[in-house]
């Protein structure tokens, strides 16, 4: 699922997303073992925006069925994350020091997407928040919200 098809469920309500010229921060995210793991990858990025797109795994659930809350919350604390570290460029990485999800309804999707943006920055802190939908049948049904901290690192080139 494209960000076009996204933006048919969700009625043109998404950030404008891209994969270029994010390449660099793309990369290191879905190439973090966790990422592999439970199947995230990267629609796009832009300025204080991420969408992270996670297909359904039947490891992710408590029953088969339903995407479990930490893995919904820690989902959510990747795009917001991710969102602030495209506000920064790609000399910047973000590592969460704190997040608080609130979990909304269950997570009975076949698709799960994450729309992370940022809230601000002040020195080496940014704050950001996401929120996690269930995609079934081409619709959209949120499941949680989370809100996030990170400090925010720059990569020391040599």
């Amino acid at each position: 699922m494209d960000f076009d098809e996204l933006n048919q469920i969700f009625g043109s309500n998404l950030p404008a997303v891209r994969r270029e010229p994010y390449l660099d921060q793309i990369k290191r995210l879905e190439e973090m073992p966790l990422a592999k793991t439970i199947g995230v990858d990267v629609v796009g990025l832009a300025p204080g925006s991420a969408i992270l797109r996670m297909a359904f795994k039947t490891e992710t659930t408590f029953d088969g069925a339903g995407l479990m809350g930490g893995i919904a919350g820690t989902f959510a604390d990747m795009a917001a994350v991710s969102a602030a570290v495209a506000e920064r460029g790609s000399d910047w990485l973000g590592s969460t020091t704190h997040f608080t999800t609130n979990l909304i309804a269950p997570g009975l999707g076949d698709i799960y997407i994450a729309n992370g943006k940022t809230v601000g920055s002040s020195g080496s802190t940014t704050t950001a928040t996401a929120k996690v939908f269930a995609i079934k049948n081409n619709k959209a049904q949120i499941i949680a919200s989370c809100m996030a901290s990170a400090r925010m690192i720059q990569i020391q080139k040599i």
